[in-house]
């Protein structure tokens, strides 16, 4: 599974939308548009701060694993 894919379902598991998300994590809107969209991906720092968000691990939302 793809880092795009797998930040939308965890958005969609959340019930947040791309708004909310943004003002919870400083996030812009445009850049988690570019996730979404996967013409650009999440570095490091975001990455972490994702996983603390939707409380999963760093291999998860990378699509690299199963295991949250």
């Amino acid at each position: 599974m793809y880092f795009k894919d797998r930040l939308k379902q965890l958005l969609d598991e959340k019930g947040v939308t791309k708004t909310q998300f943004s003002r919870d994590t400083g996030i812009s809107v445009y850049r988690i548009n570019t996730w979404l969209k996967g013409t650009r991906e999440a570095g490091a720092t975001h990455i972490i701060l994702l996983s603390r968000y939707f409380q999963v691990s760093t291999d998860f939302i990378c699509g690299l694993t199963k295991k949250r």
